[in-house]
């Protein structure tokens, strides 16, 4: 069996390959604030996480309103 370095299968998932999964650790009240509003939203909380990680990691707009 031959295993992808790190590397390699880092540059595979930002080509558009299946999702990788992750692990943190959060604060109490920052959990808690994340299934309150997964609770309200309908959704898993780690959908809305990933949501909300992929939110905050577009670029944002540079120009002024």
């Amino acid at each position: 069996m031959v295993y992808e370095s790190r590397e390699k299968a880092s540059a595979g998932s930002l080509s558009g390959r299946a999702p990788r999964r992750i692990s943190t650790t959060l604060p109490p009240l920052t959990y808690d604030q994340l299934e309150r509003r997964s609770l309200r939203e309908g959704r898993s909380i780690s959908n809305l996480a990933a949501y909300l990680i992929e939110r905050g990691l577009k670029p944002v707009d540079a120009t002024p309103h």
